[in-house]
This record gives C-alpha cells, sequence and structure tokens, in this order.
C-alpha cells in the first residue's frame, strides 16, 4: 500500500490532507441531511482507484474518525480509468472534451 496516502507528511508535504481526512472535511460541508447518503457512497476513481488495497484501507482509515452512529462504505467501479468520461458524460452529454480557443 503506498502510505503517502494516508500520511503524506512523509513525503513532507505537511499542508496536504491525507485521503480520509479529505473525505471528512468534504463530507462535513455538505448539508446534514446528505453527510449519512455521501459517507456510504465514497467512490474512487482513475488510476489511483487501481492501487490494491486502496478501497479497503480507505474504508478502514474513514470509520477510525466518524461518529459510531454512521457507517461509511468505499466504492470503485467497475473500470475505474474510464469514470472521469462517465462524469463528463453524465455532467455535458458528450463523451469526450473539446477545448476550443
Amino acid at each position: 500500500m503506498n502510505e503517502c496516502w494516508f500520511a503524506p507528511n512523509i513525503l513532507g508535504k505537511n499542508e496536504c490532507l491525507s485521503l480520509h481526512s479529505a473525505v471528512a472535511v468534504a463530507v462535513s460541508r455538505a448539508p446534514a441531511a446528505m453527510r449519512s447518503s455521501l459517507l456510504s457512497n465514497i467512490m474512487l476513481a482513475g488510476g489511483p482507484a487501481l492501487t490494491p488495497g486502496l478501497k479497503e484501507r480507505l474504508e478502514a482509515e474513514v470509520r477510525k474518525i466518524l461518529p459510531e452512529r454512521l457507517s461509511s462504505s468505499v466504492h470503485v467501479r467497475c473500470s475505474p480509468m474510464q469514470s472521469t468520461n462517465l462524469g463528463l458524460e453524465l455532467q455535458f452529454g458528450q463523451t469526450s472534451l473539446v477545448i476550443t480557443e
């Protein structure tokens, strides 16, 4: 497991949040009524989602910092490298980004 996801300070990145802390901050900024739903639908996407053990480790680390009454679930899409394309398609109705100047 690449420990730098969970302890960026080992790379000298003291100003960076760990992955699980970033999830906690993002969820805490959402309306209270949405937090449970967000925590049960944490999605890993892109190349890093292919890191062996990342899903399980993120689940474990998020559980450590959650109040006991809340639960979380981390998901990885069946083809995480295509996840960014899916988001683009859902948001804009297209499958590839066209940049015009």
